[in-house]
């Protein structure tokens, strides 16, 4: 907008407006940088702190564990089709996240 103001004032030949444009133009640049954008980072670092974490329940977690080891003693490893190897992984690494739960980057690091 005051782009705008800036060639309007300088097509009318106002060149007190346009003078006054170009120091706010000067001006917000200068002061963008600390009275926005430090104040909209802040907004959101506070958003990120104060934001809910939803844990699930113990009672689920050992649910899922049970699952996971009846799972894993159920597995065929003679079976060497590629469906078969699918699942085993598959299992075996949510075993792993499983009980690495405070760690659990470590899983995705592995190659």
């Amino acid at each position: 907008m005051i782009a705008i103001k800036i060639a309007l004032s300088g097509m009318s030949g106002d060149l007190h407006s346009r003078k006054e444009a170009k120091l706010l133009l000067e001006s917000m640049r200068t002061m963008w940088s600390t009275r926005v954008t430090k104040l909209a980072r802040v907004v959101l670092d506070e958003r990120k702190f104060n934001r809910p974490v939803n844990l699930p329940k113990a009672e689920d977690i050992q649910m899922l564990a049970k699952y996971l080891k009846k799972r894993v003693e159920e597995l065929n490893l003679n079976d060497t089709s590629y469906r078969n190897y699918a699942s085993v992984v598959e299992t075996v690494m949510a075993r792993l996240l499983l009980y690495n739960r405070r760690r659990s980057g470590e899983l995705e690091a592995t190659k």
